[in-house]
């Protein structure tokens, strides 16, 4: 660990988007998260207080700490807020001809000694509408 070598080898960092029907996709290079230093930690949370979840990195090398801020559009979210962990609610949208069921469920924590408040939300793509 002090001669700066990285235990992965220096690979890439992964991060894969749940595409649906059992499939994902690898979205590393266009979110900015296929960084090259030793991650450890990615840590979702709405730290700006705008509805969406913004990110904080652990890394072993290079800068330790990095905040990444989720800039979407406040008003293109569903937000669900029962006041309680582990509430549910099934959220049907529309896009086109498309319509979808989406399951939004709290959490309280996400991530190693990490406290969110109970929320989920859902973040709409441009034309998509709330059935």
């Amino acid at each position: 660990m002090e001669s700066g070598v990285s235990w992965s080898g220096h690979e890439r960092n992964v991060a894969w988007l749940q595409a649906g029907a059992g499939r994902f996709v690898d979205v590393s290079a266009i979110t900015g998260l296929d960084q090259v230093e030793d991650g450890r930690v990615a840590l979702r949370c709405d730290w700006d207080g705008d509805g969406d979840l913004d990110l904080w990195l652990r890394f072993r090398s290079g800068s330790t700490l990095r905040y990444m801020e989720n800039r979407a559009d406040p008003d293109r979210h569903v937000a669900f807020e029962p006041g309680r962990p582990g509430a549910s609610v099934m959220v049907e949208t529309s896009f086109g001809e498309e319509s979808t069921s989406t399951l939004l469920q709290t959490r309280t924590s996400d991530g190693y000694l990490a406290g969110v408040r109970p929320r989920a939300v859902l973040a709409l793509r441009p034309g998509e509408e709330v059935l």
